[in-house]
């Protein structure tokens, strides 16, 4: 390896290179082949980052169904089935169910007048939900839930502030 140094030469006097501060200096042919194949190397890894990116960026564009026109991918239809909550009984009574969709928060009708009735669709995979709760006449209430047409839960509240809750898997299979 060749280095150069900041030492004077005089006319005629042999020299050696002096120790200084300055830094080694090689030419590229005196770093030899192993050298360049480590740049041609570290040029191939960055070029295939790169094109890894590049890859990685198209496929997140391609998948996120985008294809230019400006308008939404229809949205899927989600299967549901038909859900019946009844509710029979003396006096008035509160009435708390899961309501259409199963998303939304549950929906609480006050003082209902018993009996009551309504008929909803929840999705497939949505136990149906109903809860009654008695004031304090102590009357008697029995809520049922039916799901695709079949009788799912039947139960009773009694006394005084009485409570009970009809539920079911039938959603969940899609009975």
């Amino acid at each position: 390896m060749a280095v150069i140094s900041a030492s004077k030469v005089h006319e005629g006097e042999e020299t050696t290179p002096e120790h200084t501060d300055a830094p080694e200096v090689t030419t590229e042919s005196e770093r030899g082949p192993r050298a360049r194949w480590s740049r041609r190397r570290s040029g191939a890894i960055a070029g295939a980052l790169a094109l890894v990116c590049a890859a990685a960026a198209f496929g997140v564009y391609v998948s996120s169904g985008d294809d230019g026109s400006g308008d939404d991918p229809p949205a899927q239809a989600v299967p549901t089935v038909a859900v019946t909550y009844e509710v029979t009984g003396d006096g008035p009574a509160e009435i708390t169910f899961r309501p259409a969709g199963g998303t939304a928060p549950a929906t609480v009708v006050r003082d209902a007048a018993l009996p009551w009735r309504t008929s909803i669709r929840l999705p497939v995979g949505t136990p149906p939900t109903v809860s009654v709760v008695l004031g304090d006449r102590g009357t008697t209430a029995t809520c049922t839930v039916t799901v695709g047409g079949e009788h799912v839960q039947r139960a009773v509240a009694m006394g005084r502030y009485g409570r009970t809750t009809c539920g079911g898997e039938g959603a969940a299979t899609g009975r």
